[in-house]
């Protein structure tokens, strides 16, 4: 995939840090920041704004304007986990959040834990708790 191509994920994506759940969506978007392999990109709205401490600190990058925030759950302190997208020349990326894959405890795709991230499959099996529709867009 060309770099900074964005697409639904249509998997359900949850992240982990001492124990609580920081985001849980259906709504992730996969953004190839690297043609290899993508990054999951969470909706601000499916963020827990509890553990999420805005650190004041605006950027601007080549995908558009970011804003730096920290995690605290507890005594954990995780600086700079995860940057908010706001105006972006990108479609599909204002009003998203990139955690540090590294900042979170852990990650599930939908009922089970990742490790390290996957490579997108055009076809894969995973156990899942949601009713899922198995289907192609593929029109080749």
């Amino acid at each position: 995939m060309p770099t900074d191509h964005v697409e639904p994920c249509g998997r359900r994506i949850r992240g982990t840090l001492g124990g609580e759940v920081l985001f849980d969506t259906v709504h992730a978007r996969y953004v190839w920041e690297w043609p290899l392999y993508p990054q999951y990109y969470i909706p601000w709205t499916d963020v827990n704004e509890d553990y999420v401490v805005d650190e004041q600190h605006p950027q601007t990058d080549h995908r558009g304007s970011v804003r730096l925030f920290g995690l605290t759950v507890g005594d954990i302190v995780r600086p700079s986990a995860l940057r908010v997208y706001g105006d972006s020349g990108i479609e599909g990326l204002r009003g998203t959040v990139r955690f540090e894959w590294s900042a979170l405890d852990s990650w599930f795709e939908e009922d089970e834990e990742i490790f390290v991230h996957r490579a997108v499959l055009m076809s894969e099996w995973m156990p899942s708790a949601r009713r899922v529709r198995c289907g192609s867009s593929w029109t080749g």
